[in-house]
């Protein structure tokens, strides 16, 4: 048997591994932070087997409430994902699985690789509406890609969507893949695309995407609180934005993220306020996994760790430096790990959902955003 995490997003550090019903794994910490949550990794037997996993460190992580109704992502291809019933006492969180192959994957969330990046990027310059330019390298070699989407012009009001600041937030990438499907219809998005210049960073972390980090890049920087002092030496991924941002402009901005902790999927407001409700009643009227109650004014905060430099801690984010910067409307949208209380428990909140919001996201920018702007 083998537990393998030498892939795209892979980290798991191995305790004992002799029989697959006694499996016991630790979660390991950023390469270079003390963010202690993200795990990928595969078991591999020569022959079916039920898998008995047990992550003994899980109560020691950056955001413990993380595991309170949590379930454990599962899949035999790295395609077509599913959740298994999981278990945490306080400091063990534990699954089984009757596994009915010899190779079995588990995330804590479906993961977004740079391969899969890369494919859809491949698959969109091919349309010319949509322009893909490298704006920097990151410390590891990996590109910073900005999708400028309809002809730009600088009479256009410029709108901005980023995501996967924070890398173990894979649902803001699969978020992000829905609105660009969804925007790439320059057809149908015609009337949005004549008054928008459309700038779109599907990943602002492939590093820590890559060496499967959860809240930093290579060099151990949160890149959401890099923004009120970026630099290319530390965080050149906000660096570079920040430099096509003042060079282009914001009217409007959307930063997608994920949280560990909340249930529910919501959104912040930043700037003008009585515009970003504007726009969260609108989404909500279109897409049912997302909802207005809960939010981190509503529900108690997520932020439960003592290493305040990598998780919560000070420093300016995207929204605020946005909203202050530019004199935006300023959005952040936080997805949940877990599912979703205020939708049906036979229904699962996974890829294809995140996907199914994106494009929700993007029906609401096509109705609001001309008639906000104009």
């Amino acid at each position: 048997m083998r537990i393998n995490s030498e892939f795209c997003g892979g980290a798991i550090e191995v305790l004992e591994a002799c029989r697959a019903d006694n499996i016991q794994l630790n979660i390991t910490k950023d390469n270079q932070s003390c963010t202690r949550q993200w795990f990928y990794f595969s078991v591999e037997t020569n022959q079916p087997e039920a898998h008995y996993i047990d992550i003994k460190n899980a109560g020691n992580v950056t955001f413990a409430k993380a595991w309170q109704g949590y379930k454990v992502f599962a899949s035999y291809d790295n395609k077509h994902w599913f959740t298994l019933p999981t278990q945490f006492d306080g400091q063990s969180l534990t699954f089984g699985h009757e596994s009915t192959s010899t190779i079995a994957y588990y995330a804590y969330f479906v993961p977004y690789s740079l391969e899969r990046q890369a494919s859809l990027e491949a698959e969109l310059v091919n349309h010319s509406d949509i322009n893909i330019e490298t704006i920097t390298t990151t410390a590891n070699g990996n590109s910073i890609n900005l999708l400028s989407i309809g002809e730009i012009s600088p009479d256009k009001k410029n709108v901005w969507i980023i995501a996967r600041q924070h890398p173990g937030e894979s649902m803001a990438q699969w978020i992000a893949e829905g609105v660009v499907r969804s925007l790439s219809d320059a057809e149908r998005f015609e009337a949005l695309l004549k008054q928008v210049n459309l700038f779109v960073v599907m990943n602002m972390n492939p590093d820590g995407s890559q060496i499967g980090n959860h809240r930093t890049n290579a060099v151990g920087q949160n890149l959401n609180r890099c923004w009120s002092a970026s630099s290319k030496e530390s965080c050149p991924e906000v660096y570079a934005v920040q430099a096509e941002m003042n060079k282009r402009g914001v009217d409007f901005f959307l930063d997608i993220h994920g949280d560990e902790s909340i249930p529910h999927n919501f959104m912040m407001a930043y700037g003008n306020k009585c515009v970003g409700k504007q726009f969260k009643q609108l989404l909500a009227e279109k897409e049912p996994r997302f909802q207005l109650k809960y939010d981190y004014d509503t529900y108690q905060s997520s932020c439960t760790s003592a290493c305040s430099a990598t998780t919560c801690g000070s420093g300016q984010t995207a929204t605020s430096y946005v909203a202050q910067t530019f004199d935006a409307t300023s959005l952040l949208l936080e997805a949940s790990f877990k599912q979703l209380e205020n939708r049906p428990n036979s229904e699962v909140w996974d890829q294809v959902s995140c996907i199914e919001l994106g494009r929700n996201v993007a029906e609401s920018l096509s109705e609001f955003v001309p008639e906000f702007l104009s």
